[in-house]
């Protein structure tokens, strides 16, 4: 599993909803940021690849054709940060990480909730992970955040 999402809305346990208190965006979602990305050559097949995951039908393959909706611009200088992080990834210590009962988002909540100092949260208008209603739900856990939304933007390197 690739990039916080999986098939049937359930995202795979080692993604950042249960460490951020339970917020999950749903395929209908991410269906609209989907489609803002249209005028992409690589969107025909992005889109497919995210249709099959959004049902739980995906491949590995589905994976890799999605990858383009995780930056702003699928330029050359983006598939080589792509493929650097393939080979960067460590997923014995994801899924480590990760463990069951690793996260507690009553827990995470609470903590969030008390936590006293300034937070700046990033929003991505096109950010498939944490849709804007998902990242405004996040920052409101904290009792003195402000929430920033570049339009069309993605909160990674070479958005």
């Amino acid at each position: 599993m690739r990039y916080g999402i999986s098939g049937g809305d359930q995202t795979h346990p080692d993604h950042a909803e249960r460490a951020g208190g339970g917020l999950e965006p749903d395929s209908a979602m991410r269906r609209e940021i989907v489609k803002l990305r249209q005028d992409g050559p690589w969107f025909a097949a992005a889109a497919a690849a995210f249709e099959r995951v959004a049902a739980g039908a995906e491949t590995d393959d589905d994976w890799q054709a999605m990858a383009p909706f995780f930056y702003g611009r699928w330029d050359a200088a983006a598939q080589a940060y792509e493929a650097a992080g393939e080979k960067q990834t460590n997923e014995d210590a994801a899924d480590a990480f990760a463990a069951e009962g690793a996260f507690d988002p009553a827990a995470t909540r609470a903590a969030l909730a008390a936590f006293g100092s300034p937070v700046l949260v990033l929003a991505g208008g096109l950010d498939l992970q944490r849709p804007l209603r998902i990242t405004a739900e996040f920052a409101a856990l904290f009792p003195a955040s402000r929430l920033v939304c570049p339009a069309r933007r993605r909160p990674l390197p070479l958005a």
